[in-house]
């Protein structure tokens, strides 16, 4: 117990009794100070994945869904790992491998979606939004993906101008959009470990074919000759052809064959068969806003 004599002019001194929880606020501050600086110091050494790695070994499922309620309580190494995203020098990046900045900005994409949710939950329902999205849904927090900017290796950017203009631009490899997780039950599911360059193409594949063997995602209806896609890949644009004798693209019978070309390498041979040799009509399922919570 703390204790301490205050004497007043003509008064005999009393003894000044400490609340016992007052005490530790000096020790709680020092504990504070002392998280503080060792989460910056951590992002001085080689960069890694160490902590975001733990957030999605204990709070993403196998189906790639999230439980956002603890990930709520379990938020510090999520927010470091960002602050480390931030402070990672751009000489250190442009060292690294095509493969290694493809895996770089899909971590921090889908750390970033992870953060806003975890801001907002539980998400709360804008009154002009409940008529157009589910009332968990992401988008009941505005357009997220253009209006909220954050740092990255020092420069403000957004998430929009990650998929638009480094994945589509400077990167060029349209198989991220089978990586790229916007919070929604029409996304790909997350994956419960980081990307990293050495197994990108393996894990890229990997989520590419998960996705597309769902029925909700893609399908063939042969009767009515069409062929049914998810929402999502509508954004997949591959390149034109990478050499004048490479035209496979340009001679198949439909308009969207650029799109289903690239598809049809994660699908099985019937399919393949089916999206190179007829016409058909291609639909797009409607997206689902749902949140793609675990528990």
């Amino acid at each position: 117990m703390f204790s301490r004599k205050i004497a007043a002019p003509g008064l005999k001194s009393t003894p000044l009794r400490l609340n016992p929880s007052l005490a530790t606020i000096p020790i709680l501050l020092w504990v504070l100070v002392l998280g503080k600086v060792s989460t910056v110091t951590a992002c001085s050494t080689i960069f890694s994945y160490r902590q975001y790695d733990a957030i999605l070994r204990s709070h993403v499922n196998s189906d790639g869904l999230v439980e956002y309620s603890m990930l709520k309580i379990d938020r510090a190494p999520l927010d470091s790992f960002l602050l480390c995203a931030e402070k990672l020098d751009s000489q250190t990046y442009s060292d690294w491998s095509s493969e290694e900045q493809i895996a770089f900005f899909i971590n921090v994409y889908n750390a970033k979606v992870l953060q806003i949710i975890v801001d907002h939950y539980p998400i709360r329902p804008l009154r002009f939004s409940t008529f157009l999205y589910p009332l968990n849904s992401i988008m009941q927090l505005g357009n997220v993906f253009k209006r909220i900017h954050f740092t990255v290796m020092g420069r403000k950017i957004t998430l929009h101008h990650i998929k638009s203009h480094i994945f589509e631009k400077e990167l060029n490899e349209p198989a991220v959009h089978f990586a790229l997780v916007r919070g929604t039950m029409s996304c790909p599911p997350l994956l419960n470990t980081p990307y990293t360059g050495e197994l990108l193409y393996n894990q890229l594949q990997q989520q590419a074919t998960t996705f597309l063997h769902k029925a909700h995602n893609f399908s063939i209806n042969t009767r009515t000759k069409t062929v049914y896609l998810s929402a999502i890949l509508k954004q997949i644009n591959p390149a034109p052809p990478k050499s004048p004798t490479d035209k496979t693209a340009s001679h198949l019978p439909h308009p969207h064959s650029k799109r289903t070309l690239y598809l049809s390498q994660s699908l099985t041979r019937h399919d393949r068969y089916f999206l190179r040799n007829r016409n058909y009509t291609v639909r797009f399922y409607p997206m689902n806003w749902k949140l793609n919570v675990w528990r």
